[in-house]
C-alpha cells in the first residue's frame, strides 16, 4: 500500500502520479516498467516516488487493487439488476469484464494485467477476496432451483462457472470477436446448467 505521505497529497497530484503509472503499465512489459518514465511523466523527483511507495511492486499492487475495486463495484451495480438465475449472473460478470477491457479509459491497463496473470490463476478477474467469495455469489444467485445440497457443492459449482467464464474472457480478448464469443459463452453456461445427456441422468 502507498505511504501516508501519498494519501495526504492533493487529489490532483495523486491522480497525476497514478495516470503516469497507468501509462507506463499500458505501454511496457510488466518486468520492464520504468520508475524513471513514471516520475518524468508525473513531473516529480525520483526520491519523491519512494516517499509515496516502498517499491515498484508496491505501486503495481495498489493500482491493481484500485482497478479490481472499480470492476467489482461495476459488477455489483449490474448484478443487482439480475433475477438470480445463475447463467445470467455469470453472463453479466463477463459483460462487465469485457466492457472494462474494451471500452473503459483504462482498458490497456486491464488488458496488460490480464495478459500477465500467472499460470493457474485464470480466474483472477472473477475472484472476490477469499473471505468474501462465498457471500459474494450467494448474494446474487438464487439457489432454490439448483441441485445444491451443501456449501461445498456451491463452491464446486461456482468454480466451474468461473472457469468457463474466464476462458471466454481470454478467448474474446484474443479473437476480438465479441458477439461470437458471447454467444459461445451462453452455450457453454447452458450446457453446464442443463446438462448434455438425454434424460438428464445423474452421475453415479
Amino acid at each position: 500500500m502507498p505511504t501516508e505521505t501519498f494519501f495526504k497529497l492533493p487529489n490532483e497530484k495523486k491522480s497525476k502520479i497514478l495516470q503516469a503509472a497507468k501509462k507506463e503499465i499500458a505501454t511496457a512489459k510488466i518486468e520492464e516498467i520504468s520508475i524513471k518514465n513514471i516520475v518524468e511523466e508525473a513531473e516529480i523527483a525520483r526520491g519523491s516516488f519512494y516517499q509515496y511507495f516502498t517499491s515498484k511492486e508496491d505501486m503495481l499492487a495498489y493500482l491493481i487493487e484500485r482497478q479490481m475495486e472499480e470492476l467489482k463495484q461495476k459488477m455489483e451495480k449490474e448484478l443487482q439488476k439480475c433475477n438470480g438465475e445463475i447463467t445470467e449472473v455469470f453472463l453479466t460478470i463477463y459483460d462487465c469484464i469485457i466492457h472494462q477491457m474494451v471500452k473503459n479509459k483504462d482498458r490497456k491497463v486491464y488488458a496488460k494485467i490480464f495478459a500477465n496473470v500467472k499460470a493457474g490463476e485464470e480466474n483472477y478477474f472473477l475472484k472476490p477476496p477469499k473471505e468474501e467469495k462465498q457471500d459474494f455469489y450467494e448474494k446474487y444467485i438464487q439457489k432454490e432451483n439448483l441441485k445444491i445440497t451443501s456449501k461445498e457443492d456451491f463452491r464446486i459449482m461456482i468454480s466451474i462457472f468461473q472457469a468457463i467464464t474466464s476462458f471466454s474472457v481470454g478467448h474474446t480478448i484474443k479473437t476480438k470477436d465479441f458477439e461470437k464469443e458471447r454467444q459461445n459463452l451462453i452455450k457453454r453456461l447452458s450446457y453446464i446448467k442443463t446438462g448434455i445427456e438425454k434424460g438428464g441422468s445423474n452421475v453415479c
